[in-house]
């Protein structure tokens, strides 16, 4: 396919992969060692220095896409860790709508894997322009985001190779959750700390039998599969949405992302043989109403998959079932991302597909689109 023969140019040496291991593989194998990488003493150290004699009332988290959902993923967390309000937008709202919340005590934190994603980088202007403190996490150095930002944090692994993003999604959280990590007293610092380290130390050690149940889990719903709904709470409501738009991307199959609540509100008249529904559920506080809803899909010829850190809590027979450690929500959350990466990636294998290319491998008229997509407007128009 001759859409195939031009993006081959972005990859390694010019090459596409046509079989297992692609390079999706390879960044979901890599994410441990690159969420361990987010902890150099270094960064650290950098991070301290930089909010040293600063306060910040809230938090103000900018991105598009993928990064807006790593904006999501970390704004929870930084309401949980700080008690303060933290918020995640996306760019061209930043721009057009700014939020009343933004105000001269607003840490901003703007997010973009090339660093050249331009609302992001005009948003980022703007918060300048305001005199508010900005933040950028980029994936290379040398982009437009890193102009006049008050601190560059740079994706330690660099620039993920595959289209569609897994390993960035997570250390692009991470990374934006470090300030209000390292704002917080030695002792609960630490804590959290160790948590972190916990989760990546779990994620290694269970990454070879998530990886058999997303294969078994993919021979079935390959076959049958091609609608996917994606349920999460709380914390699980940045995954659910980001696991929705990996799938479209990946898969180029539709997908969308609900609320736990919502998704018994008008979602449930869409159960029928060919969705999928994917439910994550690691807070204890809503497990009883998780179980409801897993009632509810297998009355219906739906599918579903729990990702729980509450395997043996006595969920539907039809259901396939994924377990995590226990651990802090906000944590677990990481591992329900790599254990979906994973079935996402072999259901991409059992279709057939390559994962690496975002549908190009079937539709070669997806770069046609491209030119009408361009962002036209920079920030002298804008701001």
């Amino acid at each position: 396919m001759k859409s195939l023969d031009i993006i081959s140019q972005e990859f390694p040496n010019k090459m596409l992969r046509y079989e297992h291991p692609y390079y999706m593989y390879d960044a979901i194998k890599s994410i441990p060692g690159c969420l361990k990488a987010c902890l150099d003493k270094n960064l650290l150290n950098e991070i301290t220095s930089f909010l040293i004699d600063k306060h910040f009332s809230n938090f103000i988290l900018i991105g598009c896409g993928t990064s807006l959902n790593s904006c999501q993923l970390a704004a929870y967390a930084i309401r949980e860790l700080l008690n303060i309000p933290a918020y995640s937008i996306n760019a061209l709202d930043f721009i057009v709508e700014t939020p009343i919340e933004f105000n001269q005590g607003t840490l901003v934190i703007c997010s973009s894997h090339s660093g050249n994603t331009v609302p992001t980088y005009i948003a980022k202007d703007k918060a300048i322009k305001a005199g508010n403190k900005v933040i950028s996490i980029i994936g290379n150095s040398g982009s437009k985001l890193e102009e006049n930002s008050d601190l560059v944090i740079h994706d330690p692994f660099g620039k993920e190779v595959p289209f569609g993003k897994t390993r960035s999604f997570l250390s692009a959280a991470l990374l934006a959750t470090l300030p209000a990590i390292l704002s917080l007293p030695e002792k609960e610092m630490d804590e959290e700390f160790n948590s972190i380290l916990e989760m990546i130390s779990a994620m290694d050690e269970n990454f070879n039998s998530w990886e058999k149940t997303a294969i078994s889990l993919s021979e079935d719903w390959g076959k049958r599969i091609d609608q996917y709904m994606f349920i999460g709470m709380g914390v699980h409501s940045a995954i659910a949405n980001e696991m929705a738009l990996k799938t479209i991307e990946v898969l180029t199959e539709p997908a969308i992302g609900f609320g736990l609540e919502e998704s018994i509100h008008g979602p449930a008249a869409s159960y029928s043989a060919n969705v999928g529904i994917v439910l994550f559920q690691t807070d204890d506080r809503v497990l009883w109403r998780a179980k409801d809803i897993d009632n509810a899909v297998n009355a219906t010829l739906a599918s579903d998959l729990i990702i729980t850190s509450s395997p043996d809590a006595g969920w539907s027979k039809k259901s396939k079932i994924i377990g995590l450690p226990k651990m802090k929500p906000i944590w677990a959350s990481y591992c329900s991302a790599i254990v979906y990466h994973l079935v996402l990636y072999y259901l991409a294998v059992e279709k057939g597909f390559i994962p690496d290319v975002n549908g190009r491998d079937r539709n070669e008229y997806i770069n046609n689109c491209k030119p009408f997509l361009k962002f036209s407007k920079g920030s002298n128009d804008l701001i």
